[in-house]
């Protein structure tokens, strides 16, 4: 009987063990085999298998990490524009393109009589839009013109000094830190042109550099070109497309040499009474010179 106990003993813990094996072959995957999905995302998570899953929080939005935008100045029109100028008609100008470094300097362009300040600032944009700020003023009603004919000119040395002076005051608030009173050239065409060399000497070497299109050589002589020098004057340059300014112009050259100031004649053959193709060309490089005069 002993025997037959001993016997039964080790069959039940034979039993015991093989039940034991198998339940640890259904809890362990098999060697070389990953285990579940939900046991690895648990793991990722560093949860314990079985936890219930915490719902992550979402990063912050990328608008919210940017800083604030800052407020950037206008940089003006690439084509004439309307400049509002208090006390005056409004100014046609543009903007120089492409940007480039700021400030940039102005050329104040006065235009001809029965004429419009549009008509030179888009002229004298396809020359020079690319190096300084173009303002033209507009001046007074022409009395010979209709309404409807839309055209303007310009009356007393007095009147286009206060006129110019709000001009820039209007275009230096419009465009702050974008606009330089340093080396400005003060340009004319046809009455622009006469009313120039003394405009240049009584507005306190504002200017530094003329350029004359089409008029004011009647009276530009030795004696005003030695007094425009003492204005301030650094550079002189002339576009004529009449046979009568190209004439009256080149006895002009040698004495303007004498004084050692930089001077340029454009001879714009057919043109007329106007501008031609010879400007566009040749005005740029000339303008860019005279601008950087001042910082040399």
């Amino acid at each position: 009987m002993k025997k037959s106990l001993l016997l039964l003993l080790v069959a039940a813990v034979a039993c015991s063990a093989e039940s034991g094996k198998q339940n640890q072959k259904k809890s362990d995957p098999p060697h070389g085999m990953s285990p579940p999905r939900n046991t690895m995302k648990a793991q990722a998570l560093g949860m314990t298998p079985g936890e219930p899953a915490q719902t992550a929080k979402a990063p912050p939005r990328q608008s919210a990490m940017l800083p604030p935008l800052k407020k950037v100045a206008p940089v003006g029109p690439r084509g004439p524009a309307p400049l509002k100028v208090p006390g005056f008609r409004d100014a046609s100008h543009t903007a120089p393109w492409p940007q480039g470094e700021w400030p940039k300097p102005v050329i104040v362009i006065l235009h001809g009589n029965f004429d419009r300040p549009e008509w030179e600032c888009e002229t004298w944009n396809r020359a020079a839009g690319h190096l300084a700020w173009l303002l033209c003023p507009r001046g007074f009603p022409n009395p010979w013109a209709t309404k409807a004919e839309n055209r303007w000119t310009y009356r007393t040395h007095k009147e286009l000094k206060k006129e110019v002076e709000g001009a820039l005051a209007a275009l230096e608030a419009a465009y702050p830190g974008k606009v330089t009173r340093k080396g400005m050239m003060l340009a004319g065409f046809s009455l622009g042109a006469i009313l120039a060399p003394h405009f240049f000497q009584i507005t306190g070497k504002l200017f530094s550099t003329l350029f004359l299109v089409e008029g004011g050589l009647e009276r530009l002589n030795r004696k005003q070109l030695t007094l425009l020098k003492r204005s301030g004057l650094k550079g002189i340059a002339f576009a004529m497309g009449t046979s009568n300014g190209t004439r009256l112009v080149k006895p002009l050259l040698p004495f303007i040499r004498y004084l050692k100031l930089p001077v340029y004649f454009i001879e714009m053959k057919g043109a007329g009474h106007g501008y031609g193709p010879p400007f566009t060309r040749a005005a740029g490089p000339i303008i860019k010179e005279f601008l950087q005069l001042e910082h040399k």
